[in-house]
């Protein structure tokens, strides 16, 4: 169970943020009936008839018109034909070519997770953040999302887990419509995002959350054939257990402390969804586990070409100098402790 606020509270964020963070519900009833139609207005595009693939998020894959979990994009008893099902932490890069003059969208927590789940939406043009939603909840009644990109050339579209961990973080950008210069005829594209616009996420220094939560890499690997070993960094009031789903062959999982060890059997990467629960709750994300092909040279036996190629970090093996975490014993290798309390 996660930490929830008041509904009173709850309630005072979602009236401030239809009012004053974003814009006006009332003012704009007409633009949010519109996002609830088939068909997109004239001079518009739908999020939605962008390529999607470009999506990157922590947990399942994004859908187009659907939840996350493929069902109706539905908030507050609402269906919405448009829009993009994600889930936190997520990202989406539109290269909008200075073709787009506005971007629209009903944000909120899908109501598949019936009551559950907390997110943050947030939206970036060219590198500047111009919409940040407050924390809404699973039954929160969905903020309306209302940015001007007149000669913008950078949007990114960015959800959070409000800092809480993202289970059932379920994103819904409902009705998320592009409205284009009138003629345009170079229209937006999505683009990987491989330069972030933002500040990168900054790097957890305060004290521990009770509720579970994953942080570290989102890639690592090793060489085949070599020993394989990697610790889930996770925080959360303990006893903490771990969960590790599609494991390439030739890998196991103490779910007790969360290593992972192991020979990998060849070249190749494999998406694994991990996850931690404890009394507080549980968390989820994704950890892209590649078999790389060692580089040549004096740094072999440490170089990963396939993790490099992919942005991942390259494999460190223990030195001198390097201490195991205590509470590890005799393990050669091991890196990111799991704190427990």
């Amino acid at each position: 169970m996660r930490n929830t606020p008041p509904l009173w509270k709850r309630a005072a964020w979602t009236a401030l943020a239809a009012t004053a963070f974003i814009y006006p519900v009332a003012a704009h009833a007409q633009d949010m009936a519109a996002l609830r139609a088939q068909d997109a207005p004239a001079n518009s595009l739908w999020l939605d008839a962008l390529d999607l693939a470009n999506v990157t998020q922590d947990y399942g894959s994004p859908h187009a018109g659907k939840s996350v979990d493929n069902n109706a994009l539905t908030l507050s008893g609402v269906a919405y034909p448009h829009g993009l099902g994600t889930h936190a932490v997520s990202r989406l890069l539109v290269n909008l070519k200075g073709s787009a003059t506005k971007f629209e969208a009903l944000t909120g927590v899908d109501d598949e997770k019936k009551g559950s789940g907390s997110v943050q939406f947030q939206v970036f043009v060219d590198g500047k953040k111009k919409a940040e939603t407050p924390v809404l909840h699973g039954g929160d009644a969905p903020v309306p999302v209302s940015v001007d990109l007149t000669g913008a050339k950078r949007m990114t579209l960015v959800v959070t887990d409000a800092g809480d961990g993202n289970d059932s973080d379920h994103a819904d950008w409902a009705g998320a419509l592009l409205t284009l210069v009138p003629g345009a005829v170079d229209k937006p594209i999505t683009a990987p995002d491989a330069v972030t616009d933002e500040p990168p996420m900054p790097i957890f220094m305060g004290a521990d959350s009770p509720v579970p939560a994953i942080h570290g890499p989102r890639i690592t690997g090793a060489t085949p054939g070599k020993p394989f070993e990697f610790m889930i960094p996770a925080t959360g009031e303990g006893p903490l257990a771990f969960e590790a789903a599609n494991l390439p062959a030739g890998l196991t999982l103490d779910k007790s402390t969360g290593i992972i060890s192991g020979v990998l059997p060849g070249i190749g990467s494999t998406k694994v969804k991990l996850t931690v629960r404890g009394p507080r709750g549980s968390s989820s994300r994704s950890l892209t586990i590649v078999g790389g092909q060692p580089r040549a040279g004096p740094d072999a036996a440490d170089g990963l070409e396939l993790v490099e190629r992919l942005g991942g970090p390259r494999g460190r093996r223990e030195g001198p100098g390097r201490r195991r975490p205590a509470h590890l014993g005799g393990l050669g290798r091991a890196r990111l402790p799991v704190r427990q309390h």
